[in-house]
């Protein structure tokens, strides 16, 4: 089938979905980080007040520290320090900033992630940087 000039074959170029919206009129958000909140202490479920105590109390946090956030709540599982196979509802906490509101709040994601691992009673906290998933910390930690 020949194409004549004008056809919509003729004409018709892929674009990138970056190109989809007028130069200048669109902010760049490239920097992805994520919590994901576990809604048990250590291998025992928490109640539901707690759990969206918890997911509420990061997402504010995400929200003031980046200037947003979304959450979706799923279900995932691990395999304790003690080698017991926990399942636990979880919400992933996800923020998207620029390369400088990472970097002048980093810090502050740092000590989140620290203090949360205590007050929660966890082994580790997960969390993911440009979908680079971190566990902290490196090594199990006992919990008592």
């Amino acid at each position: 089938m020949e194409t004549q000039k004008g056809d919509l074959t003729d004409s018709y170029q892929p674009s990138s979905h970056l190109d989809i919206m007028p130069k200048g009129n669109v902010r760049s958000l490239p920097i992805d980080v994520s919590i994901l909140v576990p809604s048990t202490r250590y291998d025992r479920r928490v109640s539901r007040k707690e759990f969206s105590k918890r997911v509420h109390e990061t997402s504010r946090f995400m929200a003031k520290a980046f200037g947003g956030d979304t959450t979706i709540l799923a279900h995932g599982g691990y395999i304790s320090g003690s080698g017991k196979e926990i399942t636990e509802d979880v919400a992933n906490v996800n923020a998207s900033m620029t390369q400088s509101q990472f970097e002048d709040n980093k810090h502050k994601l740092a000590l989140f992630i620290k203090e949360k691992l205590k007050e929660w009673k966890q082994e580790t906290i997960a969390y993911k940087v440009e979908n680079d998933l971190k566990i902290y910390p490196k090594k199990l930690r006992k919990v008592i």
